[in-house]
């Protein structure tokens, strides 16, 4: 139990870190904004961002949604919002479309009530655009209250389908850096495990880490989930695992070796391959099953011999 419980709970510590430079790269890079505007553009027929979409964009409703951090001050970027609810996107919308088919007109509410006719109305340049809001407006059958509805239920559909974007390339990114991490430490599963059991004393330690560790962290809240992991971790003599690689050769039957056979690497592989898998799975999955064999084997525990004599 004691050697599940210590690989567990570094797949644990490998996910968090993964997790944490996953939320890094995407912050820095602006992933979700950029994700929500790909999805908008391609609603909208405005791939460029030039026309439509621009236009919903440089609205008011959407450009208070955000601040300037200071990452995008120093990147010099506009910020985009990662998130626009359905009702700010509909009225964004009806809104740019006036100002599209008639930018001067001084009777905005006739032209909203009118929506159906603006549509159809569009440049040649959104004629897909045009097939999709004829086709919703139509049956909102000219009720401005069911048009907006019919543009949110639109969106939040399309929002669907970008979170779907997302969660992939979130998926990817996390990969790669499992990947990265792995063959960088030599986090070689199979032979941790192999180590943990040969070796009772780290054993018992990393066990022991693992149980403090899910009585002081929060699940679901990765930095402070973090922070616990590492205080056990550090009761813990990591030097004792076999992570990392180990170049000296004179150092007789140091699991840390490079491979220098086919078969040691294939075997070697094989090992980084199951961790990259299993840190892929996420920090919430293996805090969960952490969590869960601990409180088994905190259950299962028979009772000590000096309460079974005072019963």
């Amino acid at each position: 139990m004691d050697v599940v419980i210590g690989v567990v709970f570094l797949f644990l510590s490998l996910s968090l870190v993964t997790s944490m430079l996953n939320e890094a790269i995407a912050g820095f890079f602006s992933l979700r904004g950029r994700t929500l505007e790909q999805g908008i553009r391609g609603m909208l027929n405005d791939p460029a961002g030039e026309r439509l979409a621009g236009q919903v964009y440089a609205h008011p409703l959407v450009t208070s949604l955000t601040k300037p951090t200071t990452l995008d001050r120093l990147l010099r970027r506009k910020p985009r919002p990662p998130y626009i609810p359905a009702s700010v996107f509909a009225s964004a919308l009806m809104d740019s479309l006036v100002d599209t088919v008639a930018p001067d007109s001084p009777d905005r509410q006739k032209l909203m009530a009118e929506l159906g006719n603006v549509a159809i109305s569009l440049p040649p340049e959104y004629d897909d655009l045009k097939r999709s809001l004829v086709t919703l407006i139509d049956s909102a059958a000219g009720d401005v209250g069911k048009i907006r509805e019919a543009l949110e239920k639109w969106f939040n559909d399309t929002m669907e389908r970008v979170a779907g974007w997302y969660k992939r390339l979130a998926q990817k990114i996390t990969v790669g850096i499992a990947v990265t991490i792995a063959l960088v430490t030599n986090a070689d599963m199979l032979m941790v495990a192999n180590s943990l059991y040969a070796d009772s004393n780290t054993r018992v330690a990393v066990s022991a880490a693992a149980a403090e560790a899910v009585r002081g962290a929060l699940p679901g809240t990765n930095w402070d989930t973090l922070v616990s992991v590492n205080a056990a971790l550090t009761r813990v003599d990591l030097t004792t695992l076999p992570v990392g690689w180990q170049a000296d050769r004179r150092v007789a039957g140091d699991a840390r070796a490079v491979p220098l056979s086919l078969d040691g690497w294939l075997v070697k592989l094989a090992g980084i391959a199951f961790t990259v898998v299993a840190v892929s799975m996420g920090s919430p999955f293996w805090f969960n099953v952490l969590g869960n064999i601990v409180r088994l084997r905190i259950d299962g525990e028979p009772p000590s011999a000096s309460s079974t004599r005072s019963q």
